[in-house]
């Protein structure tokens, strides 16, 4: 019994600590911004908390009657978002840029493809 106790207390410890990443993201910002920004919202719940529990429960729901296509998608960006373009600009003779910023003229392009992409994948992506 102590085994499955300590196998419960050692799987829970690791969900509490689980990160989508450890790279923490900085931003510049301006002078002029007088606002306490980087408080504006509040941290996160807890990975054990019952809001994330809820909220697993909720993407569960809407999530359980994708349909294949749908489920091909979300594996695809996934793995590596930009996947989503390769085929399309290649079939197009777009080179694909390794960076996309927003200086990049091949950013207009990509991201002119999305409505396209969530049409034929029957649903649709936040820009």
């Amino acid at each position: 019994m102590s085994y499955i106790i300590g196998a419960d207390k050692f799987v829970s410890e690791q969900i509490k600590n689980m990160k989508y990443t450890d790279n923490i993201k900085t931003w510049d910002v301006s002078t002029q911004i007088s606002i306490g920004w980087d408080d504006v919202l509040p941290d996160p719940p807890m990975n054990d908390s019952e809001t994330t529990k809820k909220e697993l429960v909720y993407l569960s729901e809407l999530t359980k009657s994708l349909s294949s296509s749908q489920m091909d998608l979300i594996k695809l960006v996934d793995k590596e978002p930009n996947d989503l373009f390769h085929k399309t600009m290649r079939d197009l003779n777009i080179e694909f840029p390794q960076e996309i910023s927003s200086d990049n003229p091949a950013r207009v392009k990509i991201l002119s493809m999305i409505p396209t992409v969530e049409f034929f994948a029957g649903i649709k992506q936040p820009i």
